[in-house]
Formats: C-alpha cells, structure tokens, sequence
C-alpha cells in the first residue's frame, strides 16, 4: 500500500468561498438601492408604506426592469465574448440615453469600485481597454455595465446574476 493523505475538504470551505465570491462582486442589494438615486426627487417624497410601495412600482417598470437588467443583460453578453469596444459603445450609449446626474453619479463610484477590485485582471484584454476608457473619460464605468462584466469573468449565470441584481 502507498501512503497516501486523503484531503478532506471542510465543511466551512464552500461557504468561505462563496463569501470572497460575495465580497468580490459587492452587494447587489446596495447597487440597487443606490440606483434608486434615478427616481431620487420622489425618494424624498416616501413618507408612508404607500409611498414606499408606489416608489419601487414606479422604480422597477421605470429603471430595474427596461433599463438596469437590459444593460447587465447586454454588458454580459459583450464581455462573454471579449467585446471591450462594444462594451465601451454600451457605456456611452447608457449615458446618452440616461442623463440623470445623480443616478450616473452613484453608478458611476459603484461600477469604479467594482472595477478596482477587476485590476488583478487587467491581463484580459476586455478589462484593461474598458479600463483605460474609464480612466481616460471615455466611458463612465456605469454598476450594471461592470456588474455585467463580473458575471461574464466569474462565469456566474446570466439569470443568476440578474436574480442576486434585483
């Protein structure tokens, strides 16, 4: 017989690491309630749980649903395939199309901070271009681009990040 160590992994492993994963993709709770900086004028109108109820019904079909998933939908798709200009294109598309000053301002510090955690892989050629854009001022570095770009990298579901999304 060969000496031989058998491994056994601890029951705490899995859960530590879907904690770093956690960590690494930030809390998609936290984007969402900082994208409600979109509707923010009515936020401070919230007085009552009616309030509350006719803002998030007024949030989800005016922003989560035709805008926010729509963007991580297609940021996905771009990044699965290394399509960093395209992704950059999105970026710019967003912000057109979007102006809301206070929503792309905390879009913008959410999907910068998750890019910082994205600079361990600035060896990928996607990251580093959409990267330098954001740096360079020709992308703003939207949350649910880079969420977007974080499920493709992490080869996390699309319907499972939309669903840990909203």
């Amino acid at each position: 017989m060969t000496d031989q160590t058998n491994i056994i992994p601890s029951p705490t492993t899995p859960l530590r690491e879907v904690r770093e994963l956690d960590t690494e993709l930030g809390s998609a709770k936290g984007l969402a309630l900082l994208s409600a900086a979109a509707l923010d004028e009515r936020l401070q109108k919230v007085r009552d749980r009616d309030g509350l109820r006719l803002f998030l019904h007024e949030y989800c079909d005016r922003v989560l649903v035709p805008v926010e998933l729509q963007v991580i939908q297609e940021a996905h798709a771009h990044a699965t395939c290394g399509h960093a200009q395209e992704l950059i294109e999105l970026d710019q598309r967003l912000t057109r199309e979007f102006p809301n000053i206070s929503f792309l301002m905390a879009s913008q510090l959410i999907g910068r901070i998750q890019l910082r955690k994205l600079r361990p892989l600035r060896g990928q050629k996607m990251v580093r271009r959409y990267l330098e854009a954001v740096r360079h001022g020709d992308a703003k570095g939207w949350h649910t681009v880079v969420y977007g770009m974080v499920l493709a990298l992490h080869s996390i579901p699309l319907r499972q990040g939309l669903v840990h999304y909203g």
